[in-house]
């Protein structure tokens, strides 16, 4: 069975927005008891696999690990996808490896350094902020807060 003309479109549309913004790999955020290293690293393997299993599945799920006051500064999805697609955090996208170090702990949350080999081989290093989560819907999960732009660090060999 086919769709008229005039709705078959407008199926579509419905149908891409509607996936959009369904859970990656069926997890909306780190679970409640995951430590911020645990959510880190889930964004990070996202990104990494970027385009598995649909174009910039990675972006949405380390979108889904956005803080509350993140998601404010940045807006919309939409937004942080393009964000993700500028020269400083383009490198984050299927990149090859990644190492994280965790620095500290402050006020706003903990502090790690996010090493990353990109795809052209471009070492980049980030300080990437966990903060959890109080009094929202994913009250008591760790979120991204905020992400530096990288230092260039050197070439992979």
């Amino acid at each position: 069975m086919t769709c008229p003309p005039k709705v078959g479109p407008f199926i579509l549309f419905i149908g891409f927005w509607i996936t959009a913004f369904l859970p990656v790999n069926g997890a909306f955020a780190a679970p409640q008891d995951a430590s911020p290293e645990q959510a880190l690293d889930e964004q990070l393997v996202a990104l990494q696999n970027n385009d598995a299993p649909a174009p910039n599945a990675g972006i949405r799920q380390a979108w889904k690990f956005s803080h509350p006051a993140n998601r404010r500064y940045v807006g919309s999805l939409r937004r942080f996808e393009w964000l993700l697609t500028t020269p400083a955090y383009r490198p984050l996208l299927n990149h090859i490896s990644h190492e994280v170090v965790r620095v500290s702990e402050m006020d706003e949350g903990v502090l790690f350094e996010v090493t990353v080999v990109a795809q052209d081989a471009r070492v980049m290093q980030y300080l990437w902020i966990l903060s959890y989560i109080e009094n929202e819907a994913r009250e008591g999960s760790w979120a991204t807060l905020r992400v530096t732009p990288p230092i260039y660090a050197g070439q992979s060999i």
